[in-house]
């Protein structure tokens, strides 16, 4: 009998055989694992994509506001929403991965010195003209691109309300009335008619304003037409000192919201308090500059896309739709919330049944940042909370007496101006989808 201990070299033989054996072992786990994951229920998948996009954009909120109080200087987080090239525009989808974000600044306001921080630009416009802010942007963007999981996750809505948008042709005498289908909520409504879901943003070139200008997808058809395959049918320039800058070209894609014009931001202020700026605050400059200031180095109206000057107006205050296209429910909920939900399965906003409709943008998860800069994520949940009684007062928003008594400045009032119910922001089924009573008391 050889009680001899075993040779070295048998001795590393033997690990070596153990190690080989636990590799094996750790790669039939890793396998093991990849598989569950890729049999997760369809749900599973979807839930943990939109809530990841989610996370990261909370993340890039916070991001955001360190540097503003560290810097103390004004940062924000931009948004682009493009939908695919040779789509139809009616549904957003993020199929080419045009739907991101990215951290712009450092900025300045005209009162950045104070406590208030009043003006909710990153650069203002006087002495500016469309090509040098169009530069500014381009220097002044922070850190990585954050963009949305292709064919995966998309916008569902920045803000709160589509609002088409309404037409005050008394220049503040009266409220107005919204065109067809509008205001849309930020979850859209499903017409049980015509089978069809109304989204935050989507574009038709058929609805037209009640003064004639095409108003679907915020008025971005512009002077260009009827647009087709969310691509430029033409390319469009700003001069200024016999110097031509171009600010889209032909066949490029065209964004709903362009990032790069800085059409909707949300930012942070040095003392860490947030607010969203004004949307497309960009635009409305560079029309007002070209239409009132003798062609400083503006665009001519409409060729943005959206903001052709109303008749007879002869400042910004009366002649451009300052904050109208998009309206936030912060009087309400006290934040600013963008809306994440899984991308679109199809090019169509065609739906049999409202269960379809709500199916195509569940789940949804909706993350939040209130005045002091507060981020919050939110998963819209099905369950309504016992009680909620939902406000049926206004049906017909094309009634300008009806919204001028009930909807004031967007949201549910009473005829003194004074908030009448809640807005529909954490849940969501196919009852409210489809009946278009998204405030409750």
């Amino acid at each position: 009998m050889n009680d001899r201990p075993a040779s070295r070299g048998t001795r590393r033989s033997l690990g070596d055989a153990f190690t080989l054996i636990e590799m094996l072992l750790v790669v039939t786990i890793i396998a093991f694992m990849a598989g569950m994951i890729v049999y997760l229920p369809k749900g599973t998948q979807r839930d943990n994509a939109v809530r990841a996009a989610a996370e990261e954009l909370a993340g890039t909120f916070r991001l955001a506001r360190s540097y503003a109080i560290s810097q103390r200087a004004v940062f924000g987080v931009a948004f682009n929403i493009e939908n695919a090239p040779g789509t139809s525009g009616r549904v957003l989808n993020n199929f080419s991965g045009g739907h991101w974000y990215q951290i712009v600044g450092p900025g300045w306001t005209a009162q950045n010195n104070t406590a208030t921080y009043p003006y909710p630009s990153l650069w203002g416009w006087d002495g500016s003209t469309m090509a040098s802010y169009l530069i500014d942007v381009q220097s002044a963007w922070i850190g990585d691109r954050h963009v949305l999981p292709r064919n995966q996750v998309r916008f569902l809505a920045l803000g709160d309300q589509d609002d088409g948008t309404m037409v005050d042709t008394t220049q503040n005498a009266g409220w107005g009335q919204y065109p067809a289908t509008y205001p849309r909520p930020w979850f859209g409504y499903w017409d049980a008619t015509k089978k069809r879901l109304y989204p935050w943003g989507g574009y038709d070139s058929t609805l037209v304003d009640a003064i004639g200008r095409s108003c679907s997808g915020f008025y971005y058809q512009g002077n260009d037409g009827a647009i087709t395959g969310c691509t430029n049918p033409a390319t469009r320039a700003t001069t200024y000192a016999g110097t031509n800058t171009t600010i889209f070209q032909a066949g490029g894609g065209r964004p709903l919201i362009n990032a790069a014009w800085l059409d909707y931001m949300i930012i942070f202020y040095p003392d860490g308090t947030a607010k969203a700026a004004s949307p497309f605050i960009g635009r409305i400059q560079s029309n007002y500059r070209e239409s009132a200031r003798g062609g400083a180095g503006g665009t001519t109206p409409g060729d943005l896309g959206d903001l052709t000057p109303l008749a007879g107006a002869s400042s910004p205050n009366s002649g451009y739709a300052w904050n109208l296209q998009i309206t936030n429910y912060y009087k309400h909920t006290g934040c600013w919330s963008v809306t994440l939900c899984p991308d679109a399965v199809a090019d169509s906003d065609s739906f049999n049944s409202a269960s379809l409709a709500l199916a195509s943008i569940w789940p949804a998860y909706r993350v939040t940042v209130n005045q002091f800069g507060v981020v919050s994520i939110v998963r819209v949940t099905s369950l309504v909370p016992n009680g909620t009684v939902f406000d049926t007062t206004i049906t017909n928003y094309q009634s300008a007496p009806s919204t001028n008594q009930y909807y004031q400045q967007h949201v549910s009032t009473t005829a003194t101006g004074a908030l009448r119910a809640h807005p529909v922001t954490g849940f969501l089924n196919e009852s409210i989808l489809s009946s278009r009573n998204w405030w409750y008391k």
